[in-house]
């Protein structure tokens, strides 16, 4: 239960965040909008990764072990290869993404006072 519910809860706790540090720590920065938009959605990804992947092999080591038919010392290897192969991965498609789409909020803002 608690590896369903906490980190769901942190992806939008923790990003909203670190989007307010990053956009106060580049005020002056012209991008400052898109590289708090991208940060936030690797770290959104980044939170929802270690933490769910974490508490699988905290709470169910034995059962993953023999899910994919790892001895018990072998799972916290399998746990950091899928974090950094699924992981990045992840965080790279989430800041395309959600820089994409909500970069184009402003502009279908700017569509509507122009009709």
């Amino acid at each position: 239960m608690i590896i369903a519910i906490v980190p769901r809860i942190l992806v939008g706790i923790i990003p909203y965040f670190v989007c307010k540090w990053i956009s106060k720590l580049f005020q002056n920065f012209k991008a400052k909008h898109t590289l708090s938009l991208s940060i936030s959605a690797i770290a959104g990804a980044l939170v929802n990764t270690l933490f769910v992947m974490g508490f699988a092999g905290l709470f169910f080591t034995e059962k993953l072990g023999d899910a994919v038919t790892l001895p018990a010392g072998g799972v916290m290897g399998f746990i950091l290869t899928v974090i950094f192969t699924n992981g990045i991965a992840e965080m790279i498609v989430s800041a395309v993404i959600v820089t994409a789409v909500l970069s184009i909020k402003p502009i279908l803002k700017m569509n509507e006072r122009q009709i």
